[in-house]
């Protein structure tokens, strides 16, 4: 199922004014968005994600959304690619970070030069 999901850059998307309390809040709150999509019939989403809309950290509330968005890509067979946009290339990395630590089927290398 992960390999429905892709994340992208896609610069222009209005930042919300919601704040959320908490991680949680705001990744069932970019679930809910998704459901929404494919109540209406949609297989093929393009969803703006945030990270950042909280008094957390941009990597927690990338993994909250990544959570939260992987379940309904569970339950809902019928999703046939998922896009997460993400507005900054700041965001896009935290996201990429997350993704690949939790959810991606393969890990990209790592540069052990560095170490």
């Amino acid at each position: 199922m992960t390999e429905k999901v892709t994340l992208a850059l896609e610069p222009g998307h209005p930042l919300p004014k919601e704040i959320f309390p908490s991680p949680e809040a705001l990744g069932q709150w970019t679930a809910e968005a998704l459901a929404r999509r494919l109540d209406r019939g949609e297989t093929d989403v393009r969803l703006p994600c945030w990270a950042a809309l909280g008094d957390f950290s941009p990597a927690v509330g990338a993994l909250a959304v990544l959570r939260a968005v992987m379940d309904i890509v569970y339950e809902r067979p019928a999703l046939r690619t998922l896009t997460l946009l993400c507005a900054t290339p700041q965001e896009l990395a935290v996201f990429r970070f997350q993704w690949n630590m939790w959810f991606a089927a393969a890990k990209p290398p790592h540069d052990h030069d560095s170490l």
